[in-house]
């Protein structure tokens, strides 16, 4: 959880598959947990040289959001 959205988290030498949970909230949205979007994971994979990114999408009205996570592939494309 951040109180500064442009703060990046740093994991070094941290490997695995990490369940992601988002909380969010705005002016027109109360704080809620947020669903995966349809063609996303609720988790994600991360290894001590590669990078991983959870991003938010918000509705265009900002009453709701849902979120994305990226996955990069293994070396192998595995």
């Amino acid at each position: 959880m951040s109180q500064q959205p442009g703060e990046v988290l740093q994991t070094p030498d941290l490997s695995g598959i990490f369940d992601v949970i988002v909380v969010a909230s705005g002016p027109r949205m109360p704080e809620k947990q947020l669903a995966p979007l349809r063609e996303s994971r609720a988790d994600i994979s991360c290894e001590s040289h590669r990078r991983a990114m959870v991003g938010i999408v918000a509705a265009p009205d900002g009453t709701d959001a849902a979120y994305r996570t990226v996955w990069n592939p293994a070396p192998d494309g595995a």
